[in-house]
């Protein structure tokens, strides 16, 4: 979780989309942040900690307000819809909601440590649940110290935009062990649990109504930097994804939500290195920094996996596919104890064909690794080298090369790269370029034989 800065809000404008009656005039909102080489929707800008929902065929997108230059922002979360996760819309009366319980949290916080800054208090950091005869909403509220809480609202219906606050359920102080922010609430062997933290990420299983907290939180990820957690279950393992160092998303697993956690060989690291998400540039394009805040979620209806989070202060939006250990080659270093989270390079655009062939991988590839990276690096790049895939089954990298395969029923990409002596496995799909005026790309996404090493991102323009 980056540092919560201020939001100027725009000038609001009226038309028909999803039958809402009137719109975010996003021309009036500031332009997006970030070291950009073209144009982003201003739609998408000014987002921090997105988290999504889905009733009817609407979704829902909730964030906190993204800040700057300490400019006076609305006081609540902010709601975005979209029909196709592409194109967001929001109401002029809907814009914010659980405004109204700021000034109460406030007094909370004071009277935990009376030396707070009560003009620096914002509720942030919102997380989504469908509880299935309500919708759950986690926020927390902080001046963005160690004195914080998370709390819980809760509505029967998302369209309604009204939300009734179930009250606060966990505070911090300096002198407490955790901090009581960045919630995440996954149901488990029939159990909730909520995640959460900054500086340090833990868990505590909820009541059976998801309002309180039943047991004592422990801590499952140590690392002073690791915040913004997001667990899901998949496949017999809770997975789990969190931010480092502002900037980078790592992820790991364990059978049950209190850990241990290790990364996909088995390997115990108590920061769990595996990295799937950094800050980026693909091929000359646009930069993007302090990737962070992710949330990962299913879609209910057709069960695809997505991966919403911010970067450069913008909202981006991609798909998540599972690469089983059945799928990955056994020459993978202490083999693949559990499936590997492949998040899209390229960012959603409703275009999801599986039409291509292994003769569309022919060509040139632009391939990156997602490295760990330090604070004054502007970002990791694809591409970090090229590979040219030939039509038998080899690459040329400039270097030693290496063999290719494609599976086109599991769309799994195996590499094995002489140059670098392994193993790489990837999840193929089809993309479009944001940079180069949508054009038709395959990308893929996976990781190398070597689970300590970030992820592997590639892409291919269709000729």
């Amino acid at each position: 979780m980056k540092t919560f800065k201020l939001f100027l809000m725009g000038v609001l404008c009226t038309f028909s989309l999803l039958s809402m009656q009137s719109c975010q005039d996003w021309g009036k909102w500031d332009d997006p942040s970030g070291n950009q080489t073209t144009p982003v929707d201003p739609a998408y800008s000014n987002v921090s900690e997105p988290t999504i929902g889905k009733e009817g065929s609407t979704y829902y997108i909730i964030s906190s307000n993204d800040s700057i230059d300490g400019i006076t922002s609305g006081a609540g979360l902010m709601v975005r819809t979209t029909a196709d996760l592409v194109n967001m819309a929001m109401s002029d009366s809907t814009a914010y909601v659980l405004s109204s319980i700021v000034s109460s949290k406030k007094k909370e916080l004071l009277a935990l440590d009376s030396s707070i800054d009560t003009s620096l208090v914002y509720i942030r950091e919102p997380f989504l649940y469908n509880a299935g005869d309500k919708y759950l909403l986690y926020y927390s509220v902080s001046s963005g110290t160690s004195t914080s809480l998370i709390g819980v609202a809760s509505t029967t219906n998302l369209s309604s935009f009204k939300w009734t606050d179930q009250g606060t359920i966990l505070t911090s102080t300096s002198s407490s062990d955790y901090i009581a922010a960045c919630p995440n609430v996954m149901k488990y062997s029939g159990s909730y649990y909520l995640t959460f933290g900054r500086k340090g990420i833990y868990v505590a299983q909820l009541s059976s109504d998801g309002l309180t907290v039943a047991t004592t939180p422990s801590c499952i990820i140590s690392a002073s930097t690791a915040s913004s957690p997001s667990m899901v279950y998949y496949n017999g393992y809770c997975h789990l994804f969190f931010t480092a160092n502002g900037m980078s998303v790592h992820e790991g697993a364990s059978t049950t939500p209190t850990g241990s956690f290790t990364d996909f060989t088995g390997y115990p690291s108590s920061n769990l290195n595996y990295r799937v998400l950094t800050p980026y540039c693909i091929n000359g394009g646009t930069t993007w920094t302090e990737t962070t805040g992710v949330n990962v979620w299913q879609d209910p209806d057709n069960s695809k996996w997505f991966v919403v989070h911010e970067a450069s202060s913008n909202l981006h939006i991609r798909t998540l596919h599972w690469i089983d250990p059945t799928n990955v080659t056994s020459s993978f270093v202490n083999g693949c104890k559990f499936a590997i989270p492949a998040i899209n390079p390229e960012r959603y655009t409703a275009s999801d064909s599986t039409s291509f062939t292994t003769s569309n991988m022919i060509g040139t590839w632009y391939v990156g690794t997602l490295w760990e990276i330090s604070s004054s690096s502007s970002s990791n790049a694809i591409p970090g080298t090229t590979m040219v895939f030939a039509t038998d089954g080899t690459f040329t990298d400039g270097s030693s090369g290496g063999t290719w395969a494609y599976d086109e029923s599991t769309h799994i990409l195996t590499l094995h790269s002489l140059s670098w002596s392994e193993y790489l496995v990837l999840y193929v799909n089809y993309a479009q370029d944001w940079d180069n005026s949508d054009a038709a790309v395959l990308t893929a996404s996976g990781a190398d034989m070597y689970s300590w090493y970030g992820g592997c991102w590639m892409q291919h323009t269709i000729e």
